[in-house]
């Protein structure tokens, strides 16, 4: 028994088509290419748009900076040539103005305010440091020293 036989399709314009022609690629890629020269001109303004967000005016004021100064005295309060807070231990401030350390800062700022944010619980065993500086604001967790009492519960 023989398959049914099939008629084979059509042909269009008098053959068989399987594909594009040369023309009608050249067709296509001058079309791609007429649009995308066309979209140039607004790709490029959308990015310097862009690029002016990014932008920092000179002189003005990382966090990045301010982050790298808060850790500094944190790990090193009396540090040589530093930043002003002669014997205070950090979790005795109140509020302290420090300076700037030269080797620490991409431009001239004014001096860093530093203030302690203390908990309102009895046993608390940190306080906050705010580092403020030209409106930008870092903070950090200190541990507060062990009273008498807790040095005692630990023996204990």
């Amino acid at each position: 028994m023989n398959p049914p036989a099939t008629k084979p399709p059509a042909p269009l314009h008098g053959r068989n088509r399987r594909g594009l022609t040369l023309l009608e690629v050249l067709i296509a890629t001058a079309l791609l290419a007429v649009l995308s020269v066309a979209c140039v001109p607004a790709i490029a303004r959308a990015m310097v748009v862009l690029h002016e967000g990014e932008r920092v005016p000179k002189g003005s004021l990382q966090m990045a900076e301010l982050q790298v100064v808060a850790d500094a005295v944190l790990e090193d309060p009396k540090r040589s040539g530093g930043f002003g807070l002669g014997a205070t231990p950090l979790h005795g401030l109140a509020t302290a103005e420090i300076a700037w350390p030269s080797d620490m800062s991409s431009g001239e700022h004014a001096a860093i305010t530093v203030r302690a944010i203390r908990s309102r619980e009895p046993n608390a065993d940190h306080i906050w440091l705010l580092f403020e500086c030209e409106g930008v604001t870092v903070s950090r967790w200190v541990e507060l020293p062990a009273s008498k009492d807790d040095k005692e519960d630990r023996q204990r």
